[in-house]
């Protein structure tokens, strides 16, 4: 069996490397169909519509150690695509600082009918977030196979990645109160509806805004930058900045695009409504890891 064709050693995990510092900063992905203003026109060419930044969370994804080179990259090559196609944002590599980090180490059964791979994920911070040992058939040669058989084989490891990056928040973190701050920046009544429509959405996914600054888990900071590249064209920036009640920062996020010249100085109750609830899933995502990461720093 191709197993046994070379000896197969125990590889030392992967250790996801950490950025020194507090932001994690990121534009919205991934985050569903948006009414126009906020989608660019089919004939637009100038923009994307709040696509993954390059310093936004990812799955890095390395080689299998173990089993040989061609072998271990080609199912890191086809467990990143299979993500891919599910929404997840992955690659094949070592990532950046902020990416999660998953690795794995093949070792041969004692009767080399099989191979353990063993998987671990790791956060950004190094902390490990899921372990899953899988058996892999002999008779399946991850360099020689065909795509179904791969398939096959790595969807158990996909769907749990997904579920561990995905899962909603639990009914107790979800009672978080939140204090969003008026936004700055915005023409007309930009300020006050995106404030409105931000602390609308945290109410529908459960939490509870607050007046009282005094009273809250975390502040929600808004700030709004609109530009003329063209002379029909206006550029529209919303940036959101979360923050601990200690006054430690927890991340930033950004959204842009462009829309018609003059958008900018009507009406924002719509668009807000739209920016917002674009927001909302990476502001989640922050705090969960933020908890997850500082469980001290929680409010009894």
């Amino acid at each position: 069996c191709w197993w046994s064709d070379r000896q197969l050693r125990a590889a030392a995990r992967y250790a996801a490397s950490m950025l020194a510092g507090l932001l994690v900063s990121g534009q919205l992905g991934a985050c569903g169909q948006l009414p126009q203003p906020f989608r660019p026109s089919e004939g637009s060419k100038h923009h994307n519509s709040f696509l993954m930044a390059p310093g936004s969370a990812v799955v890095a994804i390395l080689p299998v150690t173990g089993i040989g080179h061609a072998r271990g990259q080609r199912i890191a090559t086809e467990l990143a695509q299979m993500l891919q196609r599910q929404g997840l944002p992955a690659l094949v590599g070592p990532g950046h600082a902020g990416s999660y980090l998953l690795s794995a180490n093949g070792f041969v059964s004692a009767d080399q009918q099989t191979v353990e791979i063993r998987w671990f994920l790791d956060g950004s911070d190094s902390i490990n977030l899921l372990q899953k040992n899988q058996l892999w058939p002999a008779e399946i040669d991850p360099e020689t196979s065909d795509r179904a058989a791969l398939t096959r084989q790595l969807s158990q490891i996909a769907m749990a990645i997904r579920e561990k990056l995905t899962a909603p928040l639990s009914a107790k973190e979800r009672r978080l109160r939140f204090s969003v701050s008026e936004v700055i920046g915005a023409p007309s009544d930009g300020n006050k509806a995106l404030q409105r429509a931000m602390a609308l959405q945290l109410q529908r996914a459960g939490y509870q805004p607050e007046k009282d600054d005094l009273e809250v888990d975390y502040f929600v900071l808004g700030v709004v930058e609109v530009t003329t590249p063209r002379m029909d064209v206006e550029t529209i920036t919303v940036s959101w900045s979360l923050m601990h009640i200690n006054g430690e920062p927890i991340g930033q996020l950004a959204q842009s695009n462009n829309v018609p010249a003059g958008t900018a100085t009507k009406s924002w109750r719509q668009m807000a409504a739209a920016i917002s609830a674009a927001a909302l899933p990476a502001i989640e995502k922050l705090v969960k890891q933020f908890d997850f990461q500082n469980p001290s720093a929680k409010r009894q």
